[in-house]
């Protein structure tokens, strides 16, 4: 029974322990016909949208008939004004209007970006990673209205992304979302986005169970998207809700318990409440969302924007800390890796991390990627990379995830040692400090400088800021240990990284008294770097010598007159 009871107890420990390390990530993606944004009235309705998104709460947003860059950045801001930290796709100005993707910094990476060309309005693809999982999304807006000749060319686009999909690896998981203008399940297009065919490694599943001819039908009432209101103005149309445009796809095998998985039962045509058809959003009470929420839907877009809820189940790439993978380099060279740590150097190829103070807790992370733009010393970042030893230093490399987790924080504290410890593996990647170290060599090559505190000289470079030292003198150098060249080196950020030593003199020795007559003398040996002594005396030994009797800048010795009181001095060297 005992031995029982101690195989659970481990499976249990090793669960939690597996739990810690392996984190499945939960995350919204939304679809939104912004309405020729920001050309009709855009300043005017970027509250509206606020309140919108405050609410819902996308991780994930992909938006249509986008006219602008200037009209992307609104929107953009905005996302941004909640305390969220969102970043966006570039916006590719084509045909008519235009897609963009916003994503939150927390949930997602932006690995690549892809137009897909149809005779129309171009099909965009954003590659993003999402807990090491690889995700595919893309965002139509197919062409618009009723008629044969209409249906026909919404299934030429459709074909065109279907082709695009079957060219994928098997297996490849992609969201497709936007305005399809579809009016029925047997229209020839969605089929297409369905059919089971020879190749179906492009097949999507639509996300919505109620299939049937949707247009202007009070049977699929709670699931149409357009139009929020019954009378057209600022180029929407009207009518009231009796269409279900606005769609969500997934791949045909997404649920397949890993990657991707879809949350049963999350699709929402969010502000509707199946008691609005052929009417407008706000009329009356919407029992979905409050009337603030209602009249923000009505006036930001003809369209509801639909949402869906997914889950990212962790591919096993664990969370380290900096130390195990410092202290550890041969066990996890090769590696997928996740670090998250405070940005504590940059420059031109990489930057610098470290997740605490001392010995083993610093990185350097070689991505060409995310600069020269991002990160900001302070940053607080988490970052997804291979574990490679270059040349004998240990650092990340091929970033495939890049988080922003909060900037401005304190850098940590930079652990004080010898010009001797710099040469040390452990403080490889770490923030240091060397103290009272005399420059014995102003010129190395490639801007490198030798200093010396007597316990082995170091090298200081110019990797992010370049010095012109003085031969013989002493400085105080804060950087980062870094190296390259079969050599380590402090590499300090900033004029402020490096001073000259102010340094502290020693405590007065030989201190004597001589009473003579009606003179007390007190004399004691000169201190090295001493600018001046003072003369402190109190009444008590123990006391707290506040009283300054004297300041000699001049000479190793002062003359008190004698007194009847008891009195105790004390001499102090000043720099």
């Amino acid at each position: 029974m005992k031995k029982m009871m101690r195989i659970t107890f481990t499976f249990f420990l090793f669960y939690i322990l597996l739990s810690s390390l392996f984190a499945d990530t939960n995350f919204r993606v939304m679809t939104y016909n912004a309405l020729y944004f920001p050309s009709q009235n855009g300043v005017g309705r970027l509250n509206d949208f606020g309140t919108i998104f405050t609410e819902t709460q996308p991780d994930i947003l992909l938006m249509q008939e986008m006219e602008s860059e200037s009209g992307v950045d609104m929107i953009l801001n905005e996302l941004n004004s909640n305390g969220s930290v969102y970043s966006r796709a570039n916006f590719v100005n084509g045909f008519d209007m235009d897609n963009i993707l916003y994503y939150k910094n927390s949930i997602a990476t932006l690995i690549s970006q892809n137009e897909i060309e149809t005779p129309r309005r171009e099909i965009s693809e954003y590659i993003m990673q999402i807990d090491g999982n690889e995700i595919r999304f893309y965002s139509c807006h197919l062409k618009a209205s009723e008629g044969e000749e209409n249906e026909d060319k919404r299934l030429e686009e459709v074909t065109i992304l279907r082709a695009h999909l079957n060219a994928l690896t098997a297996g490849t998981e992609f969201i497709i979302v936007g305005d399809m203008n579809i009016y029925t399940s047997s229209e020839s297009a969605y089929q297409k986005f369905i059919a089971d065919e020879t190749d179906n490694d492009g097949r999507a599943e639509d996300l919505c169970d109620q299939i049937g001819n949707w247009h202007n039908s009070a049977t699929y009432v709670s699931v149409h998207t357009q139009s929020t209101r019954t009378g057209a103005f600022g180029g929407g149309a009207g009518g009231g809700l009796d269409d279900r445009f606005d769609m969500i796809f997934t791949s045909y095998n997404l649920d397949n318990s890993e990657g991707i998985e879809y949350v049963a039962n999350s699709l929402t045509p969010f502000g509707n409440d199946g008691n609005h058809f052929n009417d407008s959003i706000n009329d009356g009470y919407n029992s979905a969302v409050s009337a603030e929420i209602a009249d923000a839907l009505y006036n930001a877009s003809d369209h509801l924007p639909v949402y869906a809820d997914f889950i990212s189940i962790s591919g096993g790439s664990p969370t380290l800390t900096i130390s195990d993978i410092q202290q550890n380099s041969s066990e996890y060279e090769g590696q997928n890796v996740e670090l998250t740590g405070i940005v504590t150097g940059t420059f031109s190829t990489g930057y610098f991390i470290q997740d605490g103070v001392g010995a083993w807790n610093g990185i350097y992370i070689y991505d060409n990627s995310n600069n020269p733009n991002n990160p900001n010393i302070g940053d607080e970042i988490t970052v997804l990379g291979e574990v490679a030893e270059y040349y004998d230093k240990t650092e990340l490399i091929t970033i495939t995830q890049y988080v922003v987790n909060s900037i401005g924080n304190e850098l940590p504290n930079a652990v004080t040692i010898t010009t001797y410890q710099v040469n040390q593996e452990m403080y490889e990647g770490v923030l240091v400090k060397v103290e009272n170290a005399e420059c014995t060599d102003t010129n190395l090559g490639w801007g490198e400088w030798e200093i010396d505190d007597d316990s082995g000289s170091c090298r200081i470079d110019d990797l992010m800021f370049a010095f012109s030292p003085t031969l013989g003198t002493n400085y105080d150098v804060t950087g980062i240990v870094d190296y390259s060249y079969d050599n380590f080196k402090v590499e300090p950020k900033d004029a402020d990284d490096i001073s000259e030593s102010v340094i502290n003199p020693q405590i007065p020795q030989n201190i004597q008294i001589n009473v003579t007559g009606t003179s007390v003398t007190i004399s004691w040996n000169s201190v090295e770097n001493a600018t001046s002594y003072k003369v402190y005396s109190d009444t008590n030994p123990n006391g707290d010598f506040t009283n300054l009797e004297a300041e000699v800048t001049v000479g190793t010795s002062w003359t008190d007159s004698a007194s009847y009181e008891k009195k105790f001095y004390r001499v102090v060297a000043v720099n």
